[in-house]
């Protein structure tokens, strides 16, 4: 969808072969994505997906939810719901998620111990914890995601690399030069003195 938005001004939306929408590349993909977007986009069940040696073993991401399966805009506040059962005890125990650029570049990474704060999983325990952004500061594009549970600095305890794909759309504020570019990066404010 970022292709349509970058390289398209205008675009139909077509259905069995009918035209359902006319109009201009953003507004029409987004309306596209809002009426067809799959839970898949936002919503995944991570328990059944194969981990690599031992990830997943002592405990276990089993689901993870992006702004209650709506899109993603950059600039816009994000939701991310984490759910996750332990087999094992687990000491200072942080989440992450990182988008990374199609080629696996990661730049965005969000850890739950940032502020120093870690919890502890209790061997059965299934838990669910939200974190939440005010503002993604993800450009419009599509991006890759990564998540994991880590013990510590340096334990990691389940990771999925590149479990999924996600695109981030124009928010109401993203300047008019980034709405159809879909080129990955970081914007973000800052405080300007002249």
């Amino acid at each position: 969808m970022g292709a349509i938005r970058s390289l398209c001004s205008r675009v139909f939306w077509l259905k069995n072969g009918q035209i359902q929408l006319d109009g201009e590349a953003v507004q029409i993909v987004e309306k596209y994505l809002k009426n067809s977007v799959t839970e898949s986009k936002s919503i995944l069940d991570t328990n059944g997906i194969a981990r690599i040696g031992e990830f997943g073993q002592s405990a276990r991401l089993t689901n993870i939810c992006l702004n209650n399966g709506d899109i993603l805009k950059a600039g816009d506040p994000l939701k991310i719901k984490f759910q996750i059962t332990a087999s094992q005890e687990i000491e200072e125990t942080s989440l992450g998620i990182g988008f990374s650029m199609l080629d696996g570049t990661r730049i965005l990474t969000i850890e739950s111990d940032l502020n120093g704060r870690r919890f502890k999983l209790n061997p059965g325990q299934s838990m669910e914890v939200e974190a939440t952004l005010t503002s993604l500061p993800l450009q419009p594009a599509s991006y890759m995601v990564d998540l994991g549970i880590r013990s510590g600095d340096f334990h990691q305890v389940d990771y999925l690399g590149g479990v999924f794909s996600v695109d981030v759309f124009p928010g109401q504020n993203t300047p008019g030069f980034l709405a159809n570019s879909a080129s990955p990066g970081v914007r973000i404010p800052a405080h300007w003195e002249l």
